[in-house]
């Protein structure tokens, strides 16, 4: 069987990988599981890590906390492709701190109900902070799949000339 070599070792192989990927060839799901790879089985530390990547300490925290504070349940279904990546990372991660009273097992338990609906990431970072169990706006059809409802009322948003619904209009006039 044909293989490439990319080092005498794992660490090294993964380094290297890591290293020579620019960065749309591997998302940060993927970086981030190859960076806990390194940190965890193979014990080198952030610093090491950086180092080797000439990135900051910063970007390889970043994606061992992204990894550390995911379920294995929400790794597979991230990993599936059966939620997506980004809706994850910037509207569930957002909500899920202490003072929000939203519980990763909350978290959990939304993306394993929605995994597989075909939601875009618009559409999963859009619905994901407004259908947590335990903010009173989750329904019980909505925990068990039936997003029709949730989905149709985000798209009833009147569009304006400029593409963007309500929302996105109030944040580009506090950006103007």
């Amino acid at each position: 069987m044909p293989y490439s070599s990319l080092g005498p070792d794992e660490a090294v192989g993964i380094l290297n990988l890591l290293r020579t990927a620019n960065n749309r060839a591997l998302g940060i799901l993927e970086q981030a599981a190859f960076i806990a790879e390194l940190k965890n089985t193979r014990q080198m530390s952030v610093a090491q890590i950086a180092l080797e990547l000439s990135r900051s300490k910063s970007w390889v925290s970043m994606r061992l906390d992204f990894m550390a504070e995911m379920s294995a349940p929400v790794r597979r279904q991230l990993f599936a492709g059966a939620f997506p990546v980004y809706s994850y990372m910037y509207a569930l991660r957002s909500v899920h701190a202490p003072w929000n009273g939203v519980k990763p097992a909350q978290i959990e338990e939304f993306v394993l109900a929605v995994s597989g609906k075909g939601l875009s990431v618009r559409e999963g970072g859009a619905i994901s902070p407004r259908l947590l169990p335990g903010t009173g706006v989750l329904s019980s059809g909505n925990l068990k799949g039936n997003l029709a409802l949730p989905l149709e009322r985000m798209r009833q948003v009147p569009q304006s000339s400029d593409g963007c619904n309500e929302f996105e209009r109030s944040c580009s006039a506090t950006w103007n």
